[in-house]
């Protein structure tokens, strides 16, 4: 139970399910005015102070079944302050499943023990907690959780190497290998299709109602690991559907198989879940990939995927109400990468991703953050702020092939510092029938922010790219005499770190730059023919 008065400005909230027995997470809005500091009060607790660019805390130590009332202050830099309440009840104590306890015993060693630790999983009454305790290191294939669960991972969770532990009968006969029969349904770069089971799965694939919720309120968390099987595992799920006549439709840019992999977290069709605090290592391919689902907080989780083909850090794909702050990110791909399906599929089941805040969190290696490519039910209402985005190889990139129509729409970075800023077109993965339009991005803004411009020729897998030495580019859609041009960009107290770094734009309407600055050289701005109504403040 929730109750707000909160200051407009504020906004403060409690992340989505993130409310146990001892626990809440607060989160709240920047204000427009600057601030000092804020401070966080509760439970007749002394206040605690916390940073000016800070928009999140946990509050621990709660005790259950108890009414609470937080109060956040904002101290002002002009002397002034702004103040915001809520109230809540923190929920009642659950059972605990400790797994290494009995009837379940389950103990550190090379052992697959998938039997057990699912078996703790289906006890679990609602309200309940199945414990992975520190210094326990289990072996398992894939896990289904159900709905009014949490998995407390403080020991570690490592995923078996062995494909035949992630099909729906792990039991099948060795000799009969591995097809479609033995699949689940999930989505994959924008398409519904039968995968590999992932290490843990949360919710299932309802094709026939996508909008209706499969499970409901989970979470994931703790200070421990879990580790995927990495290229070993995915390598060997690809394997198995290498002919391209029989399966073609897990070619990905020219790789055989490559789509059927299983990913480290699956989540789908799922209303209410939280990952906390755990590290996620080594999938096999995407990290944490959350399809059809809502109300979703992904706090201070830390991924690590260098070296892994399509190595995603968290996909959001046709999602809404979506938090994630406090996270740290080195990847072999997107730290994130935020979807809503790929043409004509995507397009057809038209379930957009909209709503998403993104907030003190760091990528420090990889792609970047993107949108796309697969966006082809559109992108909505996203917003980036107060974020280090440092060493990647794209910075912040808003992308899409041709063919996919969809677009984006009310897209902000604010009080961030990125490698670089692209939105345009891009040429891999662009297989499908088109859609019937070119997608349409729309009000773009980059503000107060500052951007280090891109170093790297070569991205994290070793491939050339070509962002070095570039800043921003915003080049929208042409297909022969058709052109979709991206329109409302507002950049706004930026800085560029190097003059060197080249701003380039064509195909766009409205462009404002406003107070944007060069640290060192002069501004290198490139504006191409088939761009309207540009202007310089």
């Amino acid at each position: 139970m929730t109750m707000g008065n909160t200051d407009g400005q504020l906004n403060l909230r409690i992340a989505y399910n993130s409310l146990t027995s001892q626990q809440a997470t607060m989160v709240w809005s920047r204000p427009e005015q600057a601030v000092d500091h804020f401070t966080l009060q509760w439970g007749g607790q002394p206040a605690v102070q916390v940073a000016n660019n800070r928009y999140y805390y946990e509050l621990t130590k709660l005790t259950a079944t108890t009414k609470y009332t937080v109060t956040l202050t904002a101290y002002l830099q002009n002397g002034r302050q702004l103040q915001a309440t809520q109230e809540f009840k923190t929920l009642a104590k659950g059972k605990v499943l400790d797994v290494s306890q009995a009837p379940y015993n389950l103990s550190s060693g090379q052992t697959v023990q998938t039997v057990n630790l699912q078996r703790a999983i289906d006890d679990c009454p609602d309200g309940g907690t199945v414990l992975i305790p520190q210094g326990l290191s289990i072996i398992s294939g894939a896990l289904d959780l159900h709905s009014h669960m949490t998995l407390q991972v403080d020991g570690q969770l490592i995923a078996s190497t062995d494909p035949f532990d992630y099909i729906r009968n792990p039991q099948k006969d060795r000799s009969q290998g591995i097809d479609l029969d033995d699949l689940i349904w999930t989505r994959y770069e924008g398409w519904e299709m039968k995968c590999f089971r992932s290490l843990i799965n949360v919710g299932h694939l309802d094709r026939e109602q996508r909008s209706t919720m499969t499970c409901r309120d989970v979470r994931i968390c703790g200070q421990g690991i879990i580790r995927g099987g990495g290229s070993q595992l995915g390598d060997a799920m690809e394997s198995y559907f290498t002919d391209t006549k029989r399966y073609p439709q897990y070619i990905s840019d020219n790789i055989t198989g490559r789509r059927v992999r299983g990913r480290l977290i699956n989540v789908i069709q799922t209303d209410g879940i939280d990952l906390q605090d755990v590290q996620l290592q080594n999938p096999p391919c995407w990290t944490l990939h959350l399809i059809y689902s809502q109300h979703i907080t992904v706090d201070s989780v830390h991924i690590n995927s260098v070296g892994i083909d399509n190595g995603d850090g968290i996909d959001p794909d046709s999602c809404s109400h979506v938090l994630i702050f406090g996270a740290t990110f080195d990847t072999g791909d997107d730290c994130i990468a935020i979807k809503s399906g790929k043409n004509p599929e995507g397009n057809q089941v038209a379930i957009p991703t909209s709503d998403v805040e993104i907030f003190n969190l760091q990528m420090l290696g990889g792609h970047g953050m993107a949108i796309g490519t697969e966006e082809s039910a559109g992108v909505s209402h996203v917003i980036v702020h107060d974020c280090l985005i440092h060493d990647t190889d794209f910075g912040i990139e808003l992308k899409a092939s041709n063919e996919r129509g969809g677009g984006v729409d009310d897209f902000t970075v604010d009080h961030c510092q990125i490698d670089s800023f692209f939105a345009h077109s891009v040429n891999y993965n662009a297989d499908g029938q088109a859609a019937k339009e070119l997608p349409v991005f729309k009000r773009l803004k980059l503000t107060n922010s500052r951007i280090t411009g891109n170093t790297h020729q070569k991205d994290v897998m070793g491939n050339p790219i070509d962002a070095f030495g570039k800043a921003i580019e915003v080049i929208g859609f042409k297909d022969h005499d058709v052109a979709s041009p991206i329109t409302d960009l507002l950049i706004q107290n930026v800085s560029l770190a190097h003059g060197s770094s080249l701003c380039s734009f064509d195909r766009c309407a409205d462009v404002c730059l406003d107070h944007v600055t060069v640290e060192h050289g002069q501004l290198n701005l490139q504006v191409g023919p088939d761009t309207q109504g540009f202007r310089i403040n």
